[in-house]
């Protein structure tokens, strides 16, 4: 079992809760692979375009 099939982690869920307030989207995936898919679509877009983000996806 790899780390893409782990529980998402509390920061993980933490910043995905900011992104789905920002772009009106649920995250509705319970793995930790995911999350971090889920947070490399739209870390991108929005407020944390242009931005460096100290998060490892």
């Amino acid at each position: 079992m790899g780390w893409r099939n782990e529980r998402p982690t509390y920061k993980q869920l933490n910043f995905i809760k900011e992104l789905e307030d920002e772009h009106g989207v649920a995250f509705t995936g319970t793995t930790k692979g995911e999350a971090a898919d889920f947070i490399k679509k739209y870390i991108h877009a929005g407020r944390f375009a242009g931005e460096k983000y100290r998060y490892r996806y």
